[in-house]
């Protein structure tokens, strides 16, 4: 199927996924900050999901080197996969470190750990509380939900 369309018009709409695929690779960085801010396990980080877009990424990321010899689609491709694999591994550290702490004697545990960020990923402000479990009375009784207060603040 061949779409004929003017030189301008495929300039405008590369630029537009230039700059657009920029923006949404920047917008990893509070996805994976919140992730490792919270202390319950980032139990709501669904990991098929982030893999599935992790490995999307690796594909379009073989696809522009490969086949389309597109430096710029490449390094879009790049950017998303590593943001999508950031996210991946903070999660997975939270979701094991869940783990242990749920294995530690009662004795041991503490109501929260406190995490501590990597040097580069720390605010130059005081970060608002962890995310905590809350609970939320139902029809059915009492049902145990996630909160976040950064989320729930803004919304």
């Amino acid at each position: 199927m061949d779409i004929a369309i003017s030189t301008e018009a495929a300039q405008a709409i590369g630029w537009f996924y230039a700059v657009t695929s920029l923006f949404r690779v920047v917008s990893y960085a509070p996805q994976v900050w919140l992730v490792w801010r919270c202390i319950e396990g980032a139990r709501a980080v669904s990991m098929v999901t982030w893999t599935s877009a992790a490995l999307s990424h690796l594909a379009a990321t073989l696809y522009g080197m490969l086949v389309a010899g597109d430096y710029c689609f490449t390094a879009i491709g790049v950017g998303n996969f590593v943001g999508s694999a950031a996210v991946i591994w903070v999660a997975g550290r939270q979701h094991a470190a869940s783990r242990r702490r749920s294995a530690a004697p009662a004795s041991l545990r503490t109501a929260s750990t406190p995490q501590i960020a990597p040097p580069a990923l720390v605010p130059l402000v005081a970060a608002p509380g962890p995310i905590r479990p809350a609970d939320q009375t139902t029809s059915a009784g009492t049902a145990r939900h996630w909160q976040c207060p950064e989320l729930s603040a803004a919304a």
